[in-house]
């Protein structure tokens, strides 16, 4: 089973070890070819999901509503949910929480863990399936424990691809296409992190303001480049969300170029 660091899984309060261990999967971590690990989850429609027996292929989800990448993921998701939602089954488990703070901590019972899926489920939408790991994680810890990846599991329960983060459209829509149309899949899995990550950084500040105080503080301590990139994201605010971290990439830039021109003169 793999972890994310040498902290409990339920974490209180973010650290940069932990944003370390999510750039990457855990080599010794199951991967495309493997089986998906056999739970049962409950989701917010009162069923229970056997991962035992899944009649049709799936695309599991990780995610919080205090995580950026999942709240980057969101539009790609019902896109894609409504390109490939009749043949594959799109369910969005909700895992530990990214940056838990003051108004949504780390939840540390069922019930509490319920709630926050359904805050989950306000902020992506789209008619998809929503299931609640328990809160030691046994589902996500069995896979990856990264915040907001995604898995295409087939009927037979093997996993077939895989995505560091379910905002990678394009990587996820490549596996999707091939799985519906009975196709070999392109690649195994997508490690993309500069696109994605760019394009969290417009999220950063409503997700710190969702999650509490504590979880900007925290986050300050840790990775303060992190901080400094959503208040930089901010000014852009007159674009969609998923534009202004690129757009404070291309800012960056020109002004470096800019300077160094100024500079070698």
């Amino acid at each position: 089973m793999t972890t994310t660091t040498h902290e409990p899984y339920r974490y209180e309060r973010f650290r940069l070890p932990h944003m370390l261990a999510d750039l990457r999967f855990d080599p010794a971590s199951p991967a495309p070819g493997d089986p998906v690990p056999d739970v049962e989850l409950a989701t917010l429609d009162g069923e229970r999901l056997d991962t035992r027996a899944l009649p049709r292929p799936h695309l599991f989800v990780f995610g919080s509503s205090t995580c950026p990448m999942t709240a980057s993921a969101a539009e790609p998701l019902r896109r894609l949910h409504e390109r490939y939602g009749d043949a594959v089954r799109f369910v969005v488990v909700q895992v530990r929480e990214a940056h838990p703070g003051d108004r949504l901590p780390q939840p540390g019972d069922l019930g509490t863990k319920t709630r926050h899926a359904e805050l989950l489920r306000d902020l992506i939408g789209g008619g998809m399936t929503y299931a609640v790991d328990d809160p030691d994680g046994t589902f996500h810890r069995g896979l990856d424990p990264k915040p907001n990846a995604a898995y295409l599991v087939d009927a037979a329960g093997t996993i077939v691809f895989r995505s560091i983060w379910a905002s990678d459209e394009r990587g996820l829509a490549e596996a999707l296409e091939a799985v519906v149309s009975d196709q070999p899949l392109p690649r195994k899995q997508s490690t993309r992190m500069l696109g994605p990550m760019m394009g969290s950084l417009g999220y950063l500040d409503d997700v710190l303001r969702t999650a509490g105080p504590g979880a900007a503080r925290d986050l300050a301590l840790s990775a303060p480049p992190m901080l400094l990139g959503a208040r930089g994201a901010s000014v852009f605010r007159w674009l969609p969300r998923r534009r202004r971290g690129p757009a404070l990439l291309a800012a960056t830039v020109v002004l470096a170029a800019v300077v160094a021109a100024v500079l070698l003169l």
